[in-house]
């Protein structure tokens, strides 16, 4: 897909499904290894349209069953944790590329633009369009300044 997952994008819990760090929250290994066949779709393609059913069914889980083993692994219902990723994803998007924010919002796996651009500013405090460029500002902020000068 469009964007390689940088090992700084990633939770504690995908770092350790990765091999990149410690246990998950908590450090339930056991709820963590059952629900790693869902944590890699999330992680590989959170992109398309899934939900709990086929997560769950990822884990040869009940829905119930895995919702309950993904909370307590996780700290987060599944769908929040799916949307928690899809974001952090958005943000690499709207600082790396000039895609506008309708495309971001499709690429990384929202149906509407209304549904991206509220859950981004619940998340992060700002709209896509705002966090864009306070991020530009930033940089060039920071290049215009020069260790001289401090």
């Amino acid at each position: 897909h469009l964007l390689d997952i940088g090992e700084s994008d990633l939770s504690s819990g995908e770092a350790a499904l990765m091999g990149k760090g410690s246990q998950p929250a908590g450090g339930f290994s056991g709820g963590f290894s059952a629900i790693s066949p869902a944590l890699t779709r999330i992680t590989n393609r959170y992109y398309e349209p899934f939900g709990v059913r086929e997560l769950a069914a990822d884990c040869s889980l009940s829905e119930t069953q895995f919702r309950r083993l993904f909370r307590q692994a996780m700290g987060c219902p599944p769908l929040q944790y799916l949307h928690q990723v899809r974001l952090r994803m958005a943000r690499a998007l709207l600082s790396s590329t000039r895609m506008p924010v309708s495309q971001i919002a499709g690429e990384v796996g929202f149906v509407t633009l209304s549904s991206f651009n509220r859950q981004f500013q619940d998340s992060f405090g700002l709209s896509p369009s705002q966090w864009r460029r306070e991020q530009l500002q930033q940089r060039q902020n920071a290049a215009g300044s020069s260790p001289s000068a401090l």
